[in-house]
């Protein structure tokens, strides 16, 4: 209970002046009368004086509940009464093909679902509003959140195309802006379960999942996806989900003018499965995947086709006398990237005449051209061409090192105080083109429009550049400024010896890395950047924390040219609460009014009648 006047609590110090009025007596006063003995008879009755004592005693009883409860009332008397807040509801129902399954002898699985959303109703909008939905790729409203009963009933009976499977992404995606203004949102999802490889995600986000389907089993392709194409090698993914009895069949990848693969599954009622399938393709195209099932109700989900591109890593053309043991280390170090296999060598006095359309990258190194260059994107290592808005100098003895500027990516990984150059190209910039590293002869590293320039060597007599970490990351970055690169090709964290770096904004924090089952913290460095980080020197399985998200990561350093960390993400997403409650203040005002009112009547009904004074 709480006061709106709290203050006026201090008038309940005016009971203790009731009970002084009861002991004032009035002053006797004189008067003639024509007799005493009934003057006499009355005062000497004993009986009449213990009922005026007890009359006396109800009187002072009223008047200190009537002074009571007027003060009370004064005083704003409030009751407070948390209540469970009206929670919403949204139903939402699966119109992916798996539905279309029978389920029973007399319908399909979707009317299972309507039917039992239909039950679900009148419980459901005693809570809170309802909303209802069909979900298969985007959802669509089927009554909106508040909809009476009716409508509701309504929108069950719409006819839906029961097509593809259900975008979970698309759902999560949808569920999460509705609960922006419904923060108490509750979502039943009704299905079948042949999504079920992503129920993880919607148990993680709060979505209460209901099964429907009957014993009739149903086998469904519910997913696929390109997993790595290396030359004309390829490898796929595919998420094969049985609902109703436990079936047993075959997965068949049929590529037309190439080799497939088939892998044979018997799984269980309500399980899930991905399944690897490898192939050859010498060219981009599609492939099927097919199911071979005996005894399934629905042969509409049993065919899947992928779009395999070409190996997407980049082609280099490397240009050079000798390509050098450093450059091609950190080339095979960056494996994900580049296609070392595809790409080509040339001399240098040949390079002009091969096919530069079907190289991403042409690396020149020690090149020196005397006519300007063919269109392409180019890396010059201690080469030179006219048209680059330079101009040649004298060579360079141990610049020293003035200015860097660090770029989105470019030279990020590269610190400054490990650099060490013994011998550069001396240039003069004569045009508008962007130098990220500038020594007190002259730059040392310039970007122009279509090519990334080093004024020196990467061998170790001309810079220590080589002997760092940094060295592929920066032929990574180089790539990734010159060439579109697709975003499959950049993992969430990428390696290159020790050195790790964060392809992905993740999280604001520092990078920590724990090792080993026990979670041993075995710290972190950073050295540029939040995006940079010093791996740990140690063997065996890491896992990197980064904020509210987590990398699994598989550690084993190598040496400074090559590591084989890899990483995938998970993200961690926070369970919903409880639904919230709101508090309810209920006014007792009119309450003490009420009980001073009837003592007030009391009163004068007792004073009436003589038993109060």
């Amino acid at each position: 209970m709480s006061f709106a006047h709290p203050q006026l609590l201090w008038g309940l110090a005016a009971l203790g002046l009731v009970p002084l009025l009861y002991l004032v007596r009035r002053r006797s006063r004189r008067a003639p009368v024509p007799h005493l003995f009934l003057w006499e008879r009355a005062l000497a009755s004993q009986g009449h004086s213990r009922r005026r004592r007890i009359h006396d005693f109800l009187g002072l009883v009223l008047n200190l509940l009537l002074v009571a409860c007027l003060v009370l009332a004064a005083a704003g008397p409030r009751r407070d009464r948390r209540v469970r807040a009206a929670r919403p509801a949204l139903v939402v129902l699966d119109a992916s093909l798996s539905m279309a399954a029978r389920a029973t002898t007399t319908g399909s699985r979707f009317d299972q679902a309507r039917a039992e959303a239909a039950t679900r109703l009148p419980a459901l909008l005693a809570e809170g509003p309802v909303g209802l939905l069909a979900a298969a790729g985007s959802p669509i409203w089927l009554a909106g959140l508040g909809a009476d009963r009716e409508d509701l009933e309504r929108g069950l009976d719409e006819v839906i195309e029961l097509r593809g499977r259900l975008d979970t992404e698309a759902l999560l995606e949808f569920v999460g802006r509705a609960r922006v203004r419904e923060a108490t949102l509750r979502v039943i999802l009704v299905s079948d379960g042949a999504f079920l490889g992503d129920r993880e995600a919607l148990v993680a986000a709060g979505i209460e999942l209901v099964r429907v389907g009957g014993a009739e089993g149903n086998a469904a392709l519910v997913g696929g996806r390109l997993l790595t194409r290396r030359g004309a090698d390829f490898e796929v993914a595919v998420d094969l989900a049985v609902s109703g009895r436990a079936l047993t069949g075959r997965v068949l990848l049929e590529v037309p003018e190439g080799e497939g693969s088939a892998v044979d599954f018997t799984l269980a009622g309500g399980e899930s499965r991905e399944f690897r399938l490898g192939g050859r393709m010498a060219e981009a195209g599609l492939v099927t995947v097919r199911l071979v099932v005996e005894g399934d109700a629905l042969a509409a989900d049993d065919r899947l086709e992928l779009a395999i591109d070409r190996d997407p890593r980049l082609r280099v053309l490397v240009v050079a006398g000798e390509t050098g043991a450093h450059l091609e280390a950190a080339l095979a170090a960056l494996d994900e990237v580049f296609d070392v296999e595809r790409s080509g060598r040339s001399a240098p006095e040949d390079w002009r005449r091969a096919d530069l359309a079907a190289f991403d990258l042409v690396i020149l190194r020690g090149v020196d051209e005397k006519s300007s260059l063919p269109p392409a994107r180019y890396l010059l290592i201690d080469s030179f061409a006219p048209g680059l808005g330079l101009k040649a100098g004298a060579v360079l003895d141990h610049p020293a090192i003035l200015r860097q500027e660090t770029r989105p990516r470019l030279l990020r990984a590269l610190d400054l105080r490990d650099l060490e150059v013994t011998r550069a190209r001396g240039l003069r910039v004569t045009a508008a083109v962007d130098v990220l590293l500038e020594a007190d002869g002259g730059p040392l590293i310039v970007q122009g429009e279509d090519y990334l320039l080093l004024a020196f060597d990467v061998d170790e007599a001309s810079s220590s550049l080589v002997l760092l970490p940094a060295f592929p990351l920066l032929l990574k970055d180089a790539a990734r400024e010159l060439v579109p690169l697709p975003e499959r090709l950049l993992p969430p964290v990428a390696a290159a010896g020790r050195l790790g770096e964060l392809l992905r904004p993740l999280a604001d924090g520092v990078p920590i890395f724990e090792v080993g089952a026990e979670g041993d913290p075995v710290g972190s460095s950073l050295r540029r950047g939040a995006d940079r980080f010093l791996a740990p020197a140690r063997l065996g399985d890491a896992r990197l924390v980064l904020g509210d998200r987590q990398e699994q990561v598989g550690l084993a350093v190598l040496d400074r040219r090559a590591s084989d960390l890899e990483a995938s993400i998970t993200t961690l997403a926070p369970e919903p609460g409880p639904p919230a409650q709101r508090r309810r203040e209920q006014d007792l005002v009119p309450f003490a009014l009420a009980a001073a009112l009837a003592l007030a009547l009391l009163e004068w009904l007792l004073f009436s009648r003589g038993w109060t004074r």
